[in-house]
């Protein structure tokens, strides 16, 4: 549950997939905000000897621009592009859940709970202690919600959540699986948060 008052909530987009990455994304605003399509696809190995690897792309539907990449690297982190910008590592962008908004004020943002099983929130640099944002995600509802201040930066806010739910994803499945893998040989490992912000 969100901790974030309904009487604030501004924005809701929904998810048609648990898994945001490869989803559309959808607006409860639909007049003034867009819908996304969000999908990764495994791009490269045009050789033999070639490497592929996934690509997840974030497109406007309504104009049919790429707002957003995420190249992922299994060796060295994740590569982002985010309107129009060079390619980066994803630690640059965001160091690592802090954001900083592309407008004249540099303001910054920071995502908390991004431990496996924790509700993701994203602070306002000068509200610490106040969600902007959260996300909830249960077997029916996946759906990020958004307050008045974060829909000034609501293309941000959605794509640095994805990127981060995808790795978070990640973590919690290697952490379940070194799980497994121990159970089997008689030990016991608790598959709880790596970390929590």
């Amino acid at each position: 549950m969100s901790r974030i008052p309904a009487e604030s909530i501004e924005l809701t987009y929904s998810f048609t997939s648990s898994k945001p990455w490869n989803a559309r994304i959808i607006p409860s605003n639909h007049t003034v905000y867009h819908t996304y399509s969000v999908k990764t696809e495994t791009k490269g190995a045009t050789s033999l000897f070639g490497s592929s690897h996934n690509v997840t792309e974030v497109v406007n539907e309504s104009s049919g621009e790429t707002i957003a990449t995420l190249t992922w690297r299994e060796m060295l982190p994740d590569k982002v592009t985010f309107k129009g910008s060079a390619a980066m590592s994803i630690n640059t962008w965001m160091k690592p859940e802090l954001l900083h908004s592309h407008d004249d004020q540099k303001r910054k943002y920071h995502w908390k709970n991004i431990a496996a099983g924790l509700e993701m929130e994203l602070h306002a640099e000068d509200t610490p202690d106040i969600p902007i944002a959260s996300y909830t995600k249960d077997p029916n509802v996946h759906q990020l919600s958004l307050t008045k201040r974060a829909t000034e930066i609501y293309e941000l806010c959605v794509v640095s959540f994805i990127f981060l739910e995808k790795k978070r994803s990640l973590q919690e499945v290697s952490v379940l699986s070194r799980a497994e893998i121990a159970g089997k040989e008689g030990f016991l490992v608790a598959a709880g948060p790596i970390s929590s912000k």
